[in-house]
């Protein structure tokens, strides 16, 4: 008997050490931006870790994984214009979703076509899901700003 709750106490405590050091590890995905002045656009890069994968904005939500997407908050005189563009993800069959998902591994850049004539902010949240051949992480909101001048 006392072998059995040290047992079930020990593999208790290596699941939690688990799920701790899988969420306390740096970034999965880190984001930056700048804005182009020749295209006229906003530049937003995902820079993915080595064996995960960011999900696609036109991923099918029914199939499992969170789509990434957009949102903006315009500080001033710069009007969004479309949608955010991105590259052609990579269609893949997973196994964990058992569908086909639309993904970007490595690094990805969206874009955001902007116009402005003068100083502006623009705050932006990206609400993404990342997974790996094991785990998914839960959704992140990220927070981000750029400054038109």
């Amino acid at each position: 008997m006392r072998y059995f709750c040290f047992m079930r106490f020990s593999l208790t405590f290596v699941f939690i050490c688990s799920v701790f050091l899988a969420f306390s590890q740096d970034k999965v995905v880190s984001w930056r931006s700048g804005y182009d002045q020749e295209t006229k656009q906003i530049n937003i890069y995902a820079n993915i870790q080595e064996g995960w994968h960011l999900y696609a904005q036109a991923v099918d939500p029914m199939a499992g994984p969170i789509p990434t997407s957009f949102t903006f908050k315009v500080q001033g005189n710069a009007k969004l214009f479309a949608t955010v563009a991105e590259p052609e993800p990579i269609k893949a069959f997973d196994e964990n979703f058992e569908s086909e998902v639309l993904y970007f591994e490595k690094e990805v850049k969206f874009s955001q076509k902007v116009l402005y004539e003068a100083p502006s902010t623009i705050e932006y949240t990206v609400n993404f899901m990342v997974c790996n051949d094991v785990m998914c992480l839960p959704p992140i909101d990220e927070i981000l700003e750029i400054r038109l001048n």
